[in-house]
């Protein structure tokens, strides 16, 4: 709290101190600080022939602030003449115009359609790069979606197989644990119903004895567990 009225007290003196320097400002009788350095003498000294050297050690300062007030003049010792190179700018490359494109205004919330074309936009242009360079795409399934916000899209780009997909060690561990479990090997990436949402079967873990099934919910890509003898009822019922 102390600090708090420290700090208020503060800022009252330097408002009063900023009205006091802008009334004197007006009147004509503030002239600032006054200079330390004689700029005159610096001059004068050089015209007596004095090197930047003892102007220096003479008056107390570097050599850098001689040339600095006096840049551009020769300073003559003897058969010597000294002068301060001056700074030679770069020449700039010149700018192109930037091209100036129309922005377009973002909307005011998502909604399901927009989503599902900007899904289907980024998957084909994605698509695109990775078919350039021999590979493909899979994924592209919208999670976290808040319409209000945003929502996360992902891709996996690799090397297509003989089937054209990529390979997925997911997939392959599926493949050889389902039958242990009551499912059949093609039914990874199936989708069944559980209390009227829409699930997708995405892995299998047997050292998940109860829940060995893993599911991600379609509608936003959360994942979850399901013992293995109620997705297969819940597959029976979709066929």
């Amino acid at each position: 709290m102390l600090g708090v009225f420290a700090e208020f007290e503060t800022n009252l003196r330097r408002e009063r101190q900023a009205e006091g320097i802008k009334a004197a400002k007006r009147k004509g009788v503030y002239r600032g600080r006054p200079p330390k350095l004689d700029m005159a003498a610096i001059q004068t000294k050089l015209s007596a022939g004095l090197s930047p050297t003892e102007i220096a050690r003479e008056m107390g300062i570097s050599r850098g602030t001689v040339y600095k007030n006096a840049e551009g003049q020769r300073y003559h010792r003897g058969a010597d003449c000294m002068k301060k190179p001056p700074r030679k700018r770069q020449p700039s490359a010149s700018k192109a115009p930037a091209q100036i494109r129309g922005k377009v205004s973002p909307p005011r919330n998502l909604n399901p359609e927009l989503c599902d074309r900007l899904r289907r936009d980024m998957m084909k242009a994605c698509l695109a790069v990775a078919e350039a360079h021999g590979l493909t795409v899979e994924g592209g399934d919208l999670a976290d979606i808040d319409l209000r916000h945003s929502f996360a899209i992902s891709f996996r780009v690799g090397i297509p197989q003989e089937d054209g997909a990529i390979y997925s060690p997911d997939k392959a561990m599926f493949e050889v644990l389902a039958p242990h479990f009551g499912l059949e090997p093609s039914d990874y990436g199936r989708t069944f119903r559980s209390k009227d949402e829409l699930f997708r079967i995405v892995a299998i873990n047997p050292n998940r004895p109860k829940y060995p099934v893993s599911a991600e919910r379609v509608s936003d890509g959360r994942g979850f567990k399901f013992p293995a003898d109620h997705v297969a009822m819940y597959l029976l019922r979709s066929d």
